[in-house]
């Protein structure tokens, strides 16, 4: 971008900025460079919100599990460190009033949730249950540890509702009391036909068995289906109705974009920029908190964080790096123009195409990309009186001045390398997203 056409920001706008950057460094870890090992609540920010609430805001914010892993707490359960009749008492507990609500005069809440817990849920995308439905005998045979009483039940259902209620043209008063009961001829007519009509009277119990669990698998798929049509949901389908039992995929559910230009071009690509930029601002984050404990000294410290960064970085030998060629001359030309951090910062913002509307989360992200180098700075400055060295008013602001400066030129040569892309960064994130298959621009 041309300085001398770029426009002025105005006042209110950096102001803004400000209060965006001041907001977002409340969510970073407290700690200042270690003297001594201590207890740090890293949720501290989030302490006014139910504590569940907390833990899945804070999941989100950091990337993290706040929960040990479904296979832990099933060894857990194997063990017999957590017992049924617990899970009982909290399920009830959580449902209430809905616990023993009857579902098609077949089951419960109560007891489907139990289900799910004793039983584990298989997931994985698309094309694995496209595969595992047409090429294993998912859907002939019930899995070992499913309960006797439960196969015998939907066999039963399934052959009495066939028997009954389809092929002796029982009334509408009969359809809705069988686990398969609907309306729509096409969850069963062909399957009919498919086992042979004509000697249903002598299909086996693995017919019967084949049969049930096919009837089942569409039963699900269609429930589905309606429950994304009563809910206003989009009309692209979901894992479990973008696979037939003949391993017919329909098109999935396109992905919610990330908003990280990093993000998209890492789906796109198997390529991380962050790796660039990190390995750079860690040795120059260490340089500058160090207490006095290193052999070298950050020579221009007393200048502050952006000004020392372009000082050391700006000379023109450049760095060794060949992603980093053309770091030199645009720190020169910041400096020339007299750009100052929470101007670059706009300036960074308005290149990489991150509307007003997305700005708040953009720097939240951004900062808790390597927020235990971000976190230490804040608290260098936060809290002078904790450290020998402290950090001057604004460090944080220069930190993410000078990360911005770096991820555009890491994008910039990721996105070259790897996509062939030379455009505008602003339509990056779309690139990307096209690369990925996905049809949808990111929000811009």
């Amino acid at each position: 971008m041309d300085a001398a056409a770029r426009p002025q920001v105005s006042d209110s706008k950096l102001a803004d900025l400000q209060r965006l950057i001041d907001r977002a460094a409340q969510l970073l870890p407290s700690q200042g460079p270690i003297t001594a090992f201590v207890f740090l609540n890293t949720l501290q920010a989030l302490e006014d919100l139910p504590f569940e609430e907390g833990l899945l805001k804070g999941a989100k914010l950091f990337g993290v599990q706040p929960y040990l892993s479904e296979e832990r707490y099933r060894e857990k359960m194997a063990r017999g460190r957590i017992r049924e009749e617990d899970l009982s008492v909290v399920l009830r507990r959580d449902l209430a009033e809905r616990a023993d609500v009857r579902i098609d005069a077949l089951t419960t809440p109560f007891e489907v949730r139990l289900a799910m817990l004793r039983c584990p849920l298989q997931t994985g995308p698309v094309e694995e249950l496209q595969w595992f439905v047409a090429e294993t005998d998912a859907l002939t045979n019930f899995r070992e540890d499913a309960p006797t009483t439960a196969r015998r039940k939907i066999i039963d259902e399934s052959k009495r509702w066939v028997m009954r209620d389809l092929r002796d043209g029982g009334d509408d008063s009969h359809r809705g009391s069988g686990p398969h009961a609907t309306h729509d001829q096409y969850l069963h007519d062909d399957l009919i036909r498919r086992f042979g009509e004509s000697s249903i009277e002598n299909w086996s119990d693995k017919t019967w068995e084949a049969f049930s669990l096919r009837l089942l698998w569409r039963a699900c798929r269609a429930g589905t289906q309606k429950s994304n049509q009563a809910s206003g949901a989009a009309s692209a389908p979901r894992c479990l109705e973008a696979t037939t039992e003949t391993g017919e995929r329909t098109p999935p559910r396109s992905p919610i974009c990330p908003t990280r230009h990093r993000d998209v071009l890492l789906r796109a690509t198997n390529r991380d920029s962050d790796e660039l930029v990190h390995e750079v601002l860690i040795r120059f984050c260490a340089a500058f908190t160090d207490q006095g404990f290193a052999g070298w000294k950050l020579p221009v410290r007393e200048h502050g964080f952006y000004r020392a960064f372009c000082e050391v970085y700006h000379l023109p030998v450049g760095p060794p790096d060949r992603w980093m060629l053309g770091l030199s001359s645009e720190l020169t030309r910041l400096e020339q123009a007299g750009i100052g951090p929470l101007d670059s910062i706009c300036e960074s913002l308005e290149m990489l195409g991150v509307g007003d509307d997305e700005r708040d989360d953009y720097i939240t992200a951004s900062l808790l990309a390597l927020r235990g180098w971000a976190g230490m700075i804040w608290q260098m400055e936060d809290r002078p009186d904790r450290v020998a060295l402290s950090a001057p008013s604004g460090s944080l602001v220069e930190f993410l001045a000078v990360r911005f400066v770096l991820e555009r030129i890491a994008l910039a040569h990721v996105a070259a390398e790897s996509l062939d892309y030379h455009g505008s960064l602003a339509e990056l994130r779309k690139a990307a997203a096209l690369r990925n298959g996905n049809d949808h621009a990111p929000p811009v």
